[in-house]
């Protein structure tokens, strides 16, 4: 009985430690951050609820073992951004200090707090605590870095291809280039230009990647020469359009991309200061860029010995003209935009429809009519960004266009029925702020429209801290589905691995290499954390209501 009662001391110190953690992440800090000072009461409600609730000779042992726990905890989270030796180096020294101001000043045993603070180490090499809000609405069924670097791109790229069932997520990751590589590589090289082109980019060279489920396990690694076909290398690097221009080389079997400025001071100047809102009047220079980036894969491509590429954009603007292929038919249709974005159905359902974007319009280009079939003029006042995508807002079929910008808005085009290009688009929503921004349109099975996923503040909180959040479009509003507190979540898309498992949501988190692959699940994570904090509560009451008829 004693060694019994000893294993559950023991258990409830341990268990204590991960989910006082799992509280943390998943209650106190969203209420704090999504109810600005009505969460604070609320915060403060309940540390006294917890607090009165703890018998007077229990109370500074686990006060100072929760504190404890979550000092380590949140150093443990942000260690995991840190390199493997400043994790295991610094990781020592916090978990060696932490244990040893908890043994001095709370009395909690130093072999109990070793114990917790394993399990809480063992946690996060798992998963960090900083991924734990992901917990409240999907699992996270791979967690990777690409090592990029943050002057080259500001979050991972990512890319879905393949058919449904069959996909594979496609990204850069950064070359291991070790000096002896590099050594071996310029002897080998057969002349000044050859030993020039493998130079340029040192250190900001990325290795074309994928990732790929087979048998159950996931497996990343360079994207072999077969598989390149499949890949639209303008989606990979139109992040550092039109200031850089991306190149492409065969190496080693592996293909390799770095970037370059080819552009003018001015225009790298300007794009630095608007950012998201550069303007679409230097559409001319993100084509240039994009015809060079796709000359200089073509050439990877041959070096490869693959024949065409699939992936690449088949349709282009060249002197005001749409041209190219699609679906077997060939395209050749006087046009005023710059850019292909995409192919979609805007007007109706069922035609054959290309998204361009121009000197501050938009056009939509009906490949069925091979006409303009609609025109969006952005205003000097409310010019149009270059972040823009296309998907769908509800049952229709119908495709719209989110754009991003200050504030972000949703655009639909009216149908056609005259083939006019005046037809008049209209906005069918608008941000309440300027910090709301659209990421994708995606739908699950059994969905019964669209979701509309977002990075958005707190509408009570006065802060622009985005949070990644699911919307519903109904009546010209957007009503919320779920909202998870994690920030800083940008390309987000959905990829279907297996055709025995049900799509996934990708993404990437700006700032840092990290990428994750969620599956939904319907847990419901926050409302048992907070039936179990009640049943402690309850069991912590019920404790100093006995202790108190003991002493009387």
């Amino acid at each position: 009985m004693q060694r019994l009662k000893k294993a559950v001391n023991w258990l409830g110190f341990i268990s204590w430690a991960l989910f006082v953690n799992a509280v943390y992440v998943w209650l106190i800090g969203p209420l704090v951050q999504d109810f600005a000072a009505l969460g604070v009461l609320a915060v403060f409600a309940i540390v006294v609820l917890w607090l009165w609730g703890i018998p007077r000779r229990y109370r500074k042992t686990w006060v100072g073992f929760t504190l404890f726990s979550l000092m380590l905890g949140t150093g443990l989270t942000d260690l995991m951004t840190k390199e493997i030796g400043h994790q295991v180096l610094y990781g020592l020294l916090m978990v060696l200090g932490l244990t040893v101001l908890v043994w001095l000043i709370a009395k909690v045993s130093w072999l109990k707090a070793m114990a917790a603070a394993g399990v809480l180490v063992a946690c996060n090499l798992w998963l960090p605590f900083g991924e734990w809000p992901f917990l409240t609405h999907f699992y996270v069924t791979y967690r990777g870095n690409t090592g990029i670097q943050g002057a080259d791109f500001p979050a991972s790229p990512l890319q879905v291809v393949g058919p449904p069932g069959h996909q594979s997520l496609v990204t850069l990751a950064a070359d291991g280039e070790s000096q002896k590589t590099v050594e071996k590589l310029a002897n080998q090289a057969q002349s000044a230009t050859a030993l020039d082109a493998m130079l340029r980019g040192l250190g900001h060279r990325y290795v074309l990647s994928q990732l790929t489920l087979h048998k159950g396990h996931f497996a990343f690694g360079p994207i072999p020469a077969a598989q390149l076909s499949q890949v639209n290398p303008d989606a990979l690097v139109a992040t550092s359009f039109p200031w850089k221009v991306a190149y492409w080389q065969w190496e080693r079997g592996k293909a390799v991309e770095y970037a370059v400025p080819e552009n003018s001071p001015q225009l790298l100047a300007q794009s630095a200061v608007l950012g998201a809102d550069f303007p679409t009047g230097v559409a001319g220079a993100v084509a240039k860029s994009l015809a060079q980036n796709q000359q200089a894969w073509q050439q990877m491509l041959q070096t490869a010995g693959v024949n065409g590429s699939a992936g690449a954009t088949s349709l282009s603007v060249h002197n005001g003209r749409l041209m190219g292929t699609y679906a077997g038919q060939t395209v050749n249709i006087p046009v005023q935009g710059n850019v292909v974005v995409g192919v979609g159905q805007f007007t109706q359902v069922g035609v054959k429809e290309v998204l361009l974007e121009g000197a501050n319009l938009l056009q939509v280009v009906s490949l069925t009519a091979d006409r303009v079939v609609g025109t969006y003029h952005g205003t000097a006042r409310d010019p149009l960004t270059n972040d823009l995508f296309i998907g769908q807002v509800n049952n229709s079929g119908r495709d719209v266009v989110f754009v991003n910008g200050a504030p972000s808005y949703i655009l639909g085009v009216s149908a056609s029925n005259n083939g006019s290009v005046s037809d008049p688009w209209h906005v069918l929503y608008q941000a309440p702020n300027h910090y709301l921004r659209f990421e994708a349109a995606v739908r699950f099975a059994g969905d019964a429209s669209p979701e509309i996923i977002t990075d958005d503040p707190s509408y009570l909180r006065s802060s622009p801290i985005r949070y990644f959040t699911s919307y519903t479009f109904r009546d010209g509003n957007l009503v919320r589905n779920w909202r998870i507190f994690r920030t800083n979540v940008v390309n987000v898309h959905t990829v279907q691995f297996s055709p025995y498992q049900a799509p996934e949501l990708a993404l990437s988190i700006y700032g840092s290499g990290d990428f994750v692959v969620l599956r939904r699940q319907q847990w419901p994570v926050v409302p048992l954390s907070v039936g179990v904090l009640m049943i402690i509560f309850a069991g912590g009451w019920v404790m100093k209501v006995r202790e108190k008829r003991r002493t009387k």
